[in-house]
């Protein structure tokens, strides 16, 4: 399950630090910041943060698909977590948006861009409003998921099935064997001075003649 979680996560950093790169690296270009494209009012490079603004929102609802399954898995009392998940990515790729768009088309659109700037207001406040009350109204899903989890981290995994175990307990509740696996004994002493194993009865080391504790 660990590694269904952290998979999606890991590569969804590293796509993500790439296309920040590649984007910071494009629009310092010169060739690309001189050149002008008439039709939209922009530079090329601003076109081209356009272009790596939308390829992050698309990985980013990728993500949401690859990484829902695990979430849901890891939080099972909670299943509305992936439309949390979802709200949150909502409000990211609203924002990414509105600097992508603001970049092609802020020059055509300067007269009336009080419209722009309250249409993206309100489609922020959408994921944060309905995010808000469904985390209100899971609380207390919220709350025995979280318990669930650290429960987990202080059970005891029996060494003989896997199966997990109350911290407190000896005996695995499925297989009945000892959860504590004994250290194997000492079959012989080791000289502190040379390294050289000797009987367990030995007073002395049979090489260098040191003492055996």
């Amino acid at each position: 399950m660990q590694s269904k979680a952290y998979t999606p996560i890991i590569r969804v950093v590293v796509i993500m630090i790439f296309l920040a790169i590649l984007s910071s690296i494009l629009q310092r270009l010169p060739m690309l910041r001189d050149l002008i494209i008439p039709e939209i009012g922009t530079s090329a490079a601003g076109l081209a943060k356009s272009i790596t603004s939308l390829i992050m929102i698309v990985v980013l609802w990728n993500f949401v698909r690859e990484f829902s399954p695990a979430l849901q898995e890891m939080l099972p009392r909670f299943p509305e977590s992936t439309t949390f998940l979802k709200y949150i990515v909502f409000l990211v790729s609203v924002v990414v948006m509105y600097g992508a768009l603001l970049s092609v088309i802020g020059g055509l659109i300067y007269e009336y861009m009080w419209i722009y700037q309250l249409s993206f207001v309100l489609l922020a406040l959408f994921p944060i409003v309905l995010g808000g009350m469904l985390l209100y109204r899971s609380i207390d899903k919220i709350v025995g998921s979280v318990s669930e989890q650290a429960s987990k981290l202080t059970e005891i995994p029996c060494p003989h099935c896997g199966t997990s175990n109350p911290q407190s307990g000896k005996f695995c509740q499925k297989c009945g064997k000892e959860l504590i696996v004994r250290p194997a004994p000492v079959t012989s002493k080791r000289c502190t001075n040379c390294g050289t194993e000797n009987a367990t009865n030995a007073g002395f080391c049979s090489k260098c003649g040191t003492k055996l504790s």
